[in-house]
């Protein structure tokens, strides 16, 4: 019987180890001499005084949520899927019926759990969710958005005004497009977080679904001259956040926000990472558009394409002269993101 994080189970012998949902089955199965088990062990998390007597209690002090994880994220891929939220299923999450007037999605590019935690001042509203797919932009993006979209749900449940705010236009990006596919003409081309707020001074947030995209990490890895601080940019949108509640209260609106990220960054100092070459790399040295299953990737589907995922710690090439990360790939790096939640009355 053990005090210890769900998630820490990744790095027991799980084929050894039956798994208890409560502390009274367990003992009643271990009163019940007709009962034969294939296990060695059994295990609950269900921490009940009562019965330290008759099982061993154990206090794991265990994070495992650090570049640990990378020992065990392939093998335990389905299971980590099975404890941890998805982003694939945060559509489902967010578009919930909570009575509020307001639902507001903060989109950033680029932010891992790793960074989040370091540098977030307080991280008590915040989970940590798989990326289960190619850690990409486009793939992160559309997970998040959904099929069908955030809003096209949130309209069914009344949520008739939207209002989209993003760097680029729908009519010259894509992937903006996509994002806002329901949004008409209220998408608005912003330079910076602050025209988010003061544009939201002016908006009637009764009703309404609000879908910002913010830049996170990812800027700093690609293309960037000097050594990148990520503790700045995690601080700077902390701040963002933070000024976003405030205006909320201030409005006196109800209101849902989220943050969350469509991936995180592998960087390149405190990792040993390896170069793995095969043929031709497409896109991306974390990642390949096609099958080549190895005991270095792993395979993925999403939306009908199969993506292939180097493992940590395996990439395709050297860095770059002004490269400090990449993405893509599979690691705890970039493949656990955080999701933020804040409830304002």
């Amino acid at each position: 019987m053990a005090q210890m994080s769900r998630l820490s189970l990744a790095f027991l012998p799980l084929e050894k180890l039956q798994i208890f949902d409560n502390a009274a089955e367990l003992v009643s199965t271990l009163d019940c001499p007709e009962v034969q088990s294939d296990h060695s062990l059994m295990l609950t998390l269900d921490w009940k005084p009562q019965y330290t007597s008759r099982l061993i209690p154990l206090k794991v002090r265990h994070n495992p949520l650090t570049t640990e994880l990378n020992q065990v994220l392939k093998p335990r891929w389905e299971f980590l899927q099975s404890i941890l939220p998805c982003q694939s299923k945060l559509p489902e999450l967010i578009a919930q019926p909570t009575g509020v007037s307001c639902t507001i999605v903060i989109l950033v590019d680029g932010l891992s759990w790793a960074d989040f935690s370091s540098y977030w001042p307080d991280t008590a509203l915040a989970q940590p969710v798989l990326v289960d797919g190619a850690s990409t932009t486009e793939q992160g993006m559309k997970r998040i958005v959904g099929k069908p979209p955030i809003a096209e749900r949130l309209f069914a449940m009344g949520y008739d005004r939207t209002y989209g705010f993003s760097y680029w236009t729908r009519e010259d990006n894509f992937l903006t497009d996509r994002l806002f596919v329901l949004f008409g003409n209220n998408v608005e081309k912003v330079r910076d977080f602050q025209d988010v707020l003061e544009r939201l001074k002016d908006i009637d947030l009764n009703n309404a679904y609000v879908q910002i995209v913010r830049q996170g990490l990812d800027g700093l890895c690609h293309r960037h001259r000097d050594r990148p601080n990520p503790e700045t940019y995690v601080k700077d949108l902390a701040q963002d956040w933070n000024s976003l509640l405030e205006l909320l209260q201030k409005q006196g609106v109800s209101a849902q926000v989220f943050l969350t990220s469509d991936h995180g960054i592998l960087w390149k100092e405190g990792h040993d990472l390896q170069v793995w070459m095969h043929g031709k790399w497409i896109d991306s040295p974390r990642y390949l558009k096609y099958s080549y299953p190895s005991p270095q990737t792993l395979e993925v589907n999403f939306e009908d394409n199969n993506y292939t995922l180097l493992n940590y710690p395996y990439i395709g090439r050297d860095f770059k002269s002004n490269e400090w990360g990449m993405h893509g790939g599979l690691s705890f790096e970039e493949s656990i993101v955080p999701l933020l939640t804040a409830n304002i009355n």
